[in-house]
């Protein structure tokens, strides 16, 4: 890459984004880019040499610019637009990140759920075992409180995006797959067409040895694809045979390759993430690395950012957000939560993500919030798409309402009303891809200075 040019990201605050725009900051790339408004990612890159601009315009693009855009920027922005008339060089984001991945051993971490847990704990693993790793997280892993890293070990670690098919660009040298369910129709149409994505990731694994996939998982196991199965089922390869939660700690015992490895210890909760766990254990044996390093790792794992994330305290009462949005991921998520905090009262706040989602899956939404003692429900955040007729947010609580009490709440009059609805001693969460996830920190920031 051209160090005089400079690498215009459309759209830098969003969480792929500003990680790759942070890895080309550290291989001293000029980088700028814009955004709709200012985050946390924006201040950290403007610190970091990236200069940033508030507003989508042409003029913030020029001559000598080579543009970097995700799946969700509309080629009517004007400075897509802008680089046409210029004939700039334009790259989807995983286009670049693909160039980011010369002289790797990259490690793809893909699925439906769950993908950024276990790449943030196979990083954690990596940089344990001084490997020294380059990551890049779709979330900001702690206590490094960043979503990607430059290192100059072999490995790069890395979440691949399957919602718009970009997991498909690049060569996985190793690979974890977590699952395969029914989502992101708005770009695959249909299901045949979705499975047929996976089973074409599945087989541009190079190494199948390094290629482990959840047996546990309908979908995938549908494929019957080659590599490494793994999970609680019987037969598969790398086997967890016990398993135990015990307040925000996970253990259990693995099997593999003949050897029993006992009591795994992992800092998060929930069956699903013991999954996780599992697979990045077994991946982490397959390269090599020591089993006290990877033990070390899972035991002081410290999560990432919006999941199952504690972001405060107000008037007695403890906020946890999650990233969670898709039906599967709300139920595995309420129900762990749940058996973490018993006897306390549990509350869900929750947000639909998307209309296209709450119009394919609508259906399988009222089923998941049984772990929830109480179910709060607020508007649908569209997340750049247009509204769909006859979708909205009164069509899903209908749907939710035939199976439990869920109380409505606008999404401009959470922050005021919150509050009203909760006890000393409750645990709330707050649930989705949107905006809810600043909901939580503000309420326990107005508290604490009120």
């Amino acid at each position: 890459m051209d160090r005089h040019l400079v690498y215009h990201f459309i759209g830098i605050g969003g969480i792929g984004m500003s990680a790759l725009a942070r890895i080309a900051l550290r291989k001293g790339y000029r980088v700028q880019g814009s955004d709709a408004a200012c985050n946390a990612n924006t201040r950290s890159l403007e610190k970091e040499g990236a200069k940033i601009f508030l507003g989508h315009d042409a003029s913030q693009v020029g001559e000598g610019c080579i543009i970097i855009h995700s799946s969700s920027i509309k080629k009517e922005n004007p400075e897509w637009q802008k680089a046409l008339a210029l004939n700039l060089k334009i790259l989807h984001r995983s286009e670049f990140l693909q160039q980011l991945q010369q002289g790797k051993k990259s490690l793809f971490i893909t699925g439906t759920h769950g993908k950024t847990t276990t790449t943030g704990l196979l990083s954690s693993v990596l940089q344990e075992s001084l490997l020294d790793p380059t990551f890049v997280i779709g979330g900001i892993l702690h206590p490094w409180n960043t979503n990607a890293r430059l290192g100059a070990g072999p490995f790069f670690a890395l979440e691949a995006d399957e919602s718009d098919g970009s997991f498909l660009k690049g060569e996985p040298f190793g690979a974890i797959v977590t699952n395969l369910e029914r989502e992101h129709l708005e770009y695959w149409q249909t299901d045949a067409a979705l499975e047929a994505g996976f089973q074409q990731f599945l087989q541009g694994v190079k190494n199948k040895d390094l290629l482990f996939w959840c047996q546990d998982d309908l979908g995938l196991r549908k494929l019957r694809p080659e590599g490494v199965s793994y999970g609680f089922s019987e037969g598969a390869s790398l086997r967890a045979l016990r398993f135990e939660q015990k307040g925000f700690h996970l253990l259990f015992d693995a099997e593999f390759a003949g050897k029993r490895y006992e009591t795994i210890a992992v800092r998060s909760i929930g069956r699903y993430n013991a999954l996780n766990a599992l697979a990045v254990f077994g991946l982490s044996l397959r390269l090599g690395i020591d089993e006290g390093a990877i033990r070390r790792a899972m035991r002081e794992f410290g999560g990432t950012g919006r999941r199952m994330e504690l972001v405060g305290s107000a008037a007695g009462v403890d906020f946890f957000d999650d990233y969670a949005h898709h039906p599967t991921e709300i139920e595995v998520t309420l129900q762990a939560l749940k058996e973490a905090v018993h006897p306390r009262r549990l509350v869900a706040v929750f947000q639909p993500h998307r209309y296209t989602r709450v119009r394919d899956l609508g259906a399988l939404f009222p089923d998941s919030f049984s772990a929830a003692d109480l179910l709060i429900a607020t508007d649908i955040y569209g997340g750049g798409e247009e509204k769909i007729p006859g979708v909205d947010t009164a069509f899903l609580l209908q749907k939710i309402q035939e199976k439990r009490a869920v109380t409505y709440i606008a999404r401009e009059e959470l922050e005021g009303r919150l509050l009203s609805y909760l006890l000393p001693g409750d645990v709330l969460v707050t649930l989705g891809a949107g905006d809810i996830t600043y909901l939580g920190r503000k309420i326990c920031q107005g508290v604490s200075h009120g």
